[in-house]
């Protein structure tokens, strides 16, 4: 059987990140601050590199992103279709009810593994 994989991708203006930050406290602050975005949410990304203009490289550049990926062990059936409010509050159940086995962090963006 073969699991299926989601990806979410928050976007928020640059934050300076501690070293090891607890990441469920962050999102939920973000959340419940309206301080991000959902710049993506559905199917795994394919690790393809885009071409990237100036503009587009100053928005990288000044956002912070938090991409997380978890599997349908986590969470029941996953709507793509669903509305901002509902995302956001099905990411925010996926991460208090599960376990986070990995968390990558740079000086700008995290990556979390819930699985």
């Amino acid at each position: 059987m073969i699991t299926q994989t989601h990806t979410l991708i928050l976007s928020t203006p640059k934050l300076d990140l501690p070293f090891n930050p607890n990441v469920v406290e962050l999102i939920n602050s973000l959340v419940h601050n309206n301080l991000c975005n959902i710049e993506y949410f559905g199917g795994e990304l394919d690790n393809q590199a885009d071409y990237v203009d100036d503009s587009e490289q100053d928005r990288i550049d000044s956002t912070t992103f938090i991409t997380l990926h978890f599997d349908q062990n986590t969470t029941d059936e996953v709507d793509y279709n669903l509305n901002e409010e509902s995302v956001l509050n099905l990411i925010l159940n996926v991460i208090s009810e599960n376990q986070i086995r990995e968390v990558i962090v740079d000086d700008k963006d995290v990556e979390i593994y819930i699985y």
